[in-house]
């Protein structure tokens, strides 16, 4: 829509134009349009004959006030553009195309760019985190720590428990491997070499996830589901050792655990089933 004012010699001329936008499922009909351009050809030399006649030497004396009215040239350059316009969409509509689509910022078109290559990386993201899935995968993983000790006797003290040596030795000293196969496979391995020519197994397994009803199933050398305290890595505790507490429970044994949670995982629920020979041995490095 264009606006115009003009205000000369006491009168004034305002000329208001609409230009509707055309589409393929416009109601304006051919003759219509034509009949808009006449009348927008009428319109523009209405404003020509005006401002001709305020450069006019009768005029020239007259105090002429334009109130926001764009220089006559740019008027009649908007008013040839629509023109214009309107006539390539009336080719648009008789070739049965439909009208061009306005030209898009250079903002939009660079948001438009990055959000495509955004999708790229997402999708090459989800690929390889899908092929990775259905690989086998192998981490190999290491805990050492050693003890010190040193002691303090009088003589009453080595009179009573002997003179004790001062000495150092490894706590845990342990190498492992874990791992998963086809999203539904895990494995464990793993044995410590803290004892001289006594290694022990640490956690051995095979585990099957998103079984129906049991959920997961774990078969090999692993802890029993008893005590927080327990179950939880060594790496994480904030001492070397456990507290005393722990004394109760059981340490890792041989045999079968089917272990899972409720829908809303408000609860979780395991059993196992261990060999008696392996309840009645305790290991000494747990």
């Amino acid at each position: 829509m264009a606006e115009h004012l003009l205000s000369f010699k006491g009168c004034s001329v305002f000329i208001t134009q609409r230009l509707p936008r055309l589409s393929c499922g416009s109601a304006l009909s051919l003759a219509g349009l034509k009949r808009r351009l006449q009348a927008l050809a009428l319109e523009a030399l209405a404003l020509v004959v005006a401002l001709s006649g305020l450069a006019s030497p009768a005029t020239a004396q007259t105090p002429l006030t334009v109130e926001q009215l764009p220089p006559p040239a740019a008027v009649i350059e908007d008013l040839q553009a629509d023109i214009r316009r309107l006539e390539q969409e009336i080719g648009s509509l008789r070739l049965g195309k439909p009208p061009a689509a306005e030209t898009t910022s250079p903002v939009t078109d660079r948001l438009a760019s990055v959000e495509k290559s955004l999708g790229k990386l997402v999708d090459a993201a989800d690929k390889k985190k899908k092929d990775d899935a259905t690989m086998p995968s192998f981490k190999l993983n290491g805990q050492m720590q050693a003890d010190q000790i040193y002691f303090g006797q009088d003589l009453v003290g080595r009179s009573a428990v002997g003179d004790l040596q001062d000495g150092a030795q490894f706590r845990r000293l342990r190498i492992g491997a874990r791992g998963t196969a086809f999203e539904v496979f895990e494995y464990s391995l793993g044995v410590d070499f803290a004892l001289a020519n006594n290694p022990s197994y640490l956690d051995n397994y095979i585990e099957w996830k998103q079984l129906p009803w049991l959920q997961n199933i774990r078969v090999g050398h692993f802890f029993e589901p008893f005590s927080l305290e327990r179950v939880t890595q060594n790496r994480n505790n904030t001492f070397m050792e456990r507290s005393l507490v722990d004394t109760f429970a059981p340490a890792r044994n041989m045999g079968v655990m089917t272990y899972g949670n409720t829908e809303n995982e408000l609860a979780t629920r395991g059993h196992r089933h261990l060999s008696h020979q392996q309840r009645q041995h305790r290991q000494r490095f747990v």
